[in-house]
């Protein structure tokens, strides 16, 4: 108790009552006393100890009524920080990409859906994708390409605005939903990310992003296509990038 508390020492653990509770003192108040006194309420509460300890309780409160002794509240917790902890850990990995911490593809498609709406409108979506990983990866091994997609996330998210919302969307791809924000805002942005890249001293692997962007001007437009379209100039960026470092002649398929 003195560890899960964070009291100092048995004599003011014995002070503990669970009765003292703020919130538990409301259930009783409000919703046990006008219940029929045969129920039994139970819920979890975040609460800082009177030690600055926080800690989650599952609490239970029961009435045990006895015309002999008198009727007795029975308040019993336990401490579930522990699975609350891991809770919270499935919930961030659950929308978020382990290696660069930024949001992953599931989130991203799921705030498309709650902000495709007429008052968001203009609507920009950059996609951007990290050239040559594959080479890095095969030249300089896979810790290496982990290194440049770290740096990669980083000159992303540095180029963007607060409000903007960037994922992690595929093994080297990335996606930017702006929301309230034009094509000539979404251009400028653009502009912004290829500057970065160019002033990261990063030999002998430089960083180099292709990048399209597109935006929903109209609600009658599907976003869906803009995303589409985004990545089809993207992948253009990335086919003219790959044009201008290799001699005429070499250019693969992607």
């Amino acid at each position: 108790m003195i560890e899960l508390l964070g009291a100092p020492n048995k004599k003011e653990v014995k002070k503990f009552n669970l009765n003292n509770i703020e919130k538990i003192k409301d259930i009783w108040n409000n919703d046990f006393l006008s219940s029929k006194n045969e129920d039994i309420f139970e819920g979890n509460l975040e609460y800082t100890t009177n030690w600055d300890k926080k800690v989650f309780l599952k609490y239970k409160i029961e009435i045990i009524l006895s015309k002999k002794n008198g009727s007795e509240i029975i308040i019993a917790a336990n401490d579930i920080s522990r699975e609350k902890e891991i809770e919270k850990n499935l919930k961030y990995f659950s929308f978020h990409d382990e290696l660069t911490n930024l949001y992953n593809r599931r989130y991203f498609e799921n705030e498309i859906k709650r902000l495709d709406t007429k008052r968001k409108l203009p609507i920009s979506i950059i996609i951007a994708d990290l050239n040559g990983l594959k080479i890095i990866n095969d030249s300089y091994g896979h810790k290496k390409g982990d290194e440049i997609l770290i740096q990669a996330s980083q000159i992303l998210k540095e180029s963007l605005r607060e409000e903007d919302i960037l994922a992690r969307y595929g093994g080297d791809e990335f996606a930017v939903l702006l929301p309230n924000t034009t094509k000539e805002t979404a251009e400028k942005i653009n502009k912004r990310i290829k500057e970065k890249c160019k002033k990261i001293n990063n030999n002998p692997v430089p960083i180099s992003i292709a990048l399209g962007e597109a935006t929903k001007e109209k609600p009658e437009q599907d976003i869906n296509e803009i995303l589409k379209k985004a990545d089809d100039k993207m992948y253009k960026d990335k086919l003219s990038e790959e044009f201008a470092r290799t001699p005429r002649g070499e250019i693969k398929a992607r």
